[in-house]
């Protein structure tokens, strides 16, 4: 979320609340957008790459078993359905993000295919 703030006499004020995204900012240069800088879990580079942030990382083992299983769920036997309506994404995934959700999961399958959604050392579904 972005959030319009003017600062009179020392007080903030907040003037509007809209979606917006960002780039984030890392230590080193990146040559790519196709990861995120922060909070990658598990990524695999061949035979393309993808990536995957679990909200429930501190949960899972110093391997990474729990990210690296679900990502690999996701990648094989996945089950895609075409949704026709319109759909505001960035609405969506703020909305979702700002619920909480312990077992919330961000992943990128393919780099021009992010996916948000819900998974556990078991089980595994983004949209």
């Amino acid at each position: 979320m972005v959030a319009k703030v003017r600062v009179t006499g020392s007080e903030p004020l907040v003037e509007a609340v809209f979606t917006g995204g960002y780039i984030e900012a890392t230590t080193s240069p990146k040559d790519n957008l196709d990861l995120p800088g922060w909070w990658v879990d598990w990524e695999n580079r061949t035979p393309a790459p993808s990536w995957i942030s679990i909200a429930w990382r501190d949960a899972d083992d110093h391997l990474h078993t729990g990210a690296r299983t679900a990502l690999s769920r996701l990648l094989r036997d996945a089950h895609t359905e075409l949704y026709d309506g319109a759909v505001d994404w960035p609405s969506w995934r703020t909305f979702a993000a700002s619920l909480a959700d312990p077992q919330l999961t961000m992943t990128g399958l393919t780099p021009d295919l992010w996916a948000i959604g819900h998974s556990t050392v078991t089980t595994a579904a983004v949209l």
